[in-house]
């Protein structure tokens, strides 16, 4: 039985958590604010609970489950997010994960979601169950006097995190997830943690008393043995057009007596053209003379949980500019509902009709991990057909849906969960 954790399972939760996290270094007082934490998120009216999966001898594993709204494509759309999964160490290999990831799938369809969300521990676990893969997350360790220097930082403040500065915060994001494919919005909660702690920093760029960019940044030691040897750790970066980024550009090139490097990281695969040097001094070659110039990792996850719907949410988004009815075939081994093969019908790159009982133009045969990509614009048509993960009745078609499904715009997100 999978159900919300009540208040008298929270205790069993936390000690099903320290032992799924080791790292997390969970003791006596940590355990006691993570099991307030906990009591405040059930009790909150915010839709972020945990539930548990119960067996005879109570709880035996957990996740927790985020009510979204993020934009797809251009359009705020109801998303749903899985995180904090975990599983009794005397319960493992019973398919308990696999039992909660089913259960989010179904709640978060119910629900009218078409896509959920997840960070991967890894990534062939859910990839197995449908999760595509999301955009490669870039870490660039760059010198601040690299930072172009510009001329003015007279619109940068620091913001301290009053009332009137974490709505700034928040009018700005809203705004930006609104235009950005990708973003989720924040919540208050979210904001209030961005100046919870002394060793966080935002400073914003403020047009008169409207915000046009941000750096959410932490201070952090390069070395464990020199104290005055630190990096400026970039959380969340975000700028309006390039006179904003200029000025931030100008602010980190002035911390260039303190600290050593600025830590970047970004889903902008073009980032590396700010700056004239990217590499990190790292003295390592790959490939003949290529110097290491980051660090790159994956980690988000898509999933489609609903074929129809997610056209359904997008009929506002230009395919391309294509013609033609596409009757597509996703194989789900999780949600059986979503194995119905289901044809959509464009006319000048938009959509004009969703059927399940029509026939097609052409057929396109693929697993739900693929499109879940694909949909989100990580992957283009051409290259999973390049890789053979996509089969096609007439391969006269492919250049058609290659243009219908270009990943010209990839999906950035920063939230965590």
């Amino acid at each position: 039985m999978i159900r919300k954790i009540e208040p008298a399972d929270i205790e069993r939760l936390v000690g099903v958590l320290a032992d799924a996290y080791p790292g997390w270094g969970i003791g006596r007082e940590e355990r006691e604010r993570l099991t307030e934490s906990i009591r405040k998120v059930q009790g909150g009216s915010l839709e972020r609970k945990y539930y548990g999966v119960f067996r005879d001898e109570g709880l035996v594993g957990t996740m927790r489950l985020f009510d979204f709204r993020m934009n797809l494509h251009g359009r705020m759309v109801d998303a749903g997010g899985v995180g904090l999964i975990a599983v009794d160490l005397l319960h493992k290999k019973e398919h308990l994960a696999k039992d909660l990831v089913t259960y989010f799938l179904h709640h978060y369809r119910q629900k009218k979601a078409s896509m959920g969300l997840l960070y991967a521990f890894r990534t062939d676990f859910y990839h197995q169950m449908g999760f595509g893969q999301g955009p490669l997350m870039y870490q660039y360790k760059i010198p601040p006097a690299r930072f172009p220097k510009g001329s003015s930082k007279a619109h940068i403040v620091r913001l301290r995190g009053d009332d009137a500065d974490k709505r700034a915060v928040k009018d700005y994001y809203r705004a930006l997830a609104a235009r950005t494919h990708g973003l989720i919005e924040k919540t208050d909660p979210e904001v209030d943690a961005m100046f919870s702690s002394s060793k966080q920093v935002v400073w914003g760029y403020r047009d008169g008393e409207a915000l046009r960019g941000y750096l959410w940044c932490s201070f952090q030691p390069e070395s464990d043995h020199n104290a005055l040897s630190n990096n400026i750790y970039a959380t969340e970066f975000f700028y309006d057009g390039p006179e904003v980024l200029a000025e931030f550009c100008a602010l980190l090139n002035s911390q260039a007596d303190q600290f050593r490097f600025v830590i970047v990281n970004t889903q902008d695969r073009d980032f590396y053209h700010l700056v004239a040097d990217a590499t990190n001094g790292a003295d390592v070659t790959t490939h003949s003379v290529y110097q290491e110039s980051g660090r790159v990792g994956t980690g988000l996850m898509y999933r489609v949980m609903d074929t129809r719907k997610v056209f359904e949410d997008l009929d506002h988004h230009d395919f391309g500019g294509q013609s033609g009815a596409v009757r597509f075939h996703v194989r789900d081994s999780l949600v059986s509902e979503n194995n119905t093969p289901v044809t959509v019908r464009f006319q000048a790159g938009r959509i004009v009709s969703i059927h399940e009982d029509r026939a097609g133009d052409v057929e396109v045969h693929l697993d739900v991990s693929h499109f879940s990509s694909l949909v989100m614009g990580v992957v283009s048509f051409s290259k999973l057909a390049s890789y053979g993960r996509v089969s096609v009745s007439d391969p006269r078609w492919i250049e058609v849906l290659a243009r219908m499904f270009p990943a010209t715009e990839m999906p950035r997100c920063t939230t965590e969960f």
